[in-house]
């Protein structure tokens, strides 16, 4: 599972919040992106039509064997269009 922020603006005690709500679910490793990821973040690009590399670099990592369950804990639905990743909104997290 893979973590991004809100690509609406929150207050910094919202993300704060929200990363501490992430940061104590089970199981959540980090993931350093390499080239790889770099190289499969511009296809998405592409093939998605989106509008962010940063965006493009969450999806692929979420994609990646380093990843092995394709989650994206994120409040953006745009990675919801994208085939092999499942989302997961931070608000809906019980912890």
């Amino acid at each position: 599972m893979s973590f991004t922020t809100s690509s609406e603006y929150a207050p910094l005690s919202v993300v704060l919040a929200d990363a501490a709500k992430v940061s104590a679910i089970r199981n959540l490793s980090f993931v350093d992106a390499g080239y790889s990821i770099y190289l499969t973040a511009l296809s998405l690009l592409e093939t998605y039509k989106m509008k962010s590399i940063f965006d493009a670099i969450y999806a692929a990592t979420a994609l990646s064997n380093k990843v092995l369950d394709h989650m994206i804990v994120s409040t953006d639905r745009l990675y919801d269009r994208i085939h092999g990743i499942k989302r997961i909104d931070p608000r809906q997290l019980s912890i």
